[in-house]
């Protein structure tokens, strides 16, 4: 079985600030040491993640990411057992997320555990639609994706995040 934990938490720095490149890097470095894949969105003020793998890579892991103090605010919203990883094939996935779905996840975590996984299931969605972390995958759709989120305030630079997920190579399988 693989657990998937999904949380949120408040960022100390804004959007586009220097420490999300630090958060990225390390994220895509670590989780392939541990086998994890996951999903890390952003909106201008805070961060909703999915940690997916072996169970006690996925408490290892978490207890790290709870004691940062680049964010505070830390609340698991859903940890559950699945027979197969919804992120497969992604160290690190990672997208800014704009204010329709920032406004959608929050109302979607107020509603409790039917909310979460509601808001579960977007994030899938806005991982196959709008991601920027695996170079050579985007649909027209997506690229416009992308685009629409530019336009909505500061995020990475795709190159420099195609760079970062090339050196990290493919996640370990469960």
């Amino acid at each position: 079985m693989i657990t998937q934990l999904l949380y949120t938490s408040a960022s100390r720095y804004p959007r586009g600030h220097p420490t999300d490149f630090q958060i990225l890097a390390e994220a895509l470095e670590r989780n392939t040491q541990l086998g994890v894949t996951g999903y890390l969105l952003r909106d201008l003020a805070s961060f909703c993640q999915v940690l997916e793998g072996p169970d006690a890579s996925v408490d290892l892991l978490f207890s790290e990411i709870a004691r940062d103090t680049r964010h505070d605010r830390v609340v698991v919203r859903m940890r559950r057992q699945v027979t197969e990883r919804a992120f497969l094939g992604w160290s690190m996935g990672y997208a800014s997320l704009s204010p329709v779905d920032a406004e959608f996840l929050a109302t979607r975590f107020a509603d409790g555990r039917g909310g979460v996984l509601l808001a579960f299931d977007r994030v899938g969605r806005i991982a196959a639609t709008g991601s920027w972390a695996v170079p050579g995958q985007g649909s027209t759709g997506a690229r416009r994706a992308q685009k629409k989120r530019r336009a909505e305030g500061p995020a990475f630079d795709v190159c420099d995040v195609a760079a970062i997920t090339r050196r990290a190579g493919p996640p370990a399988r469960s």
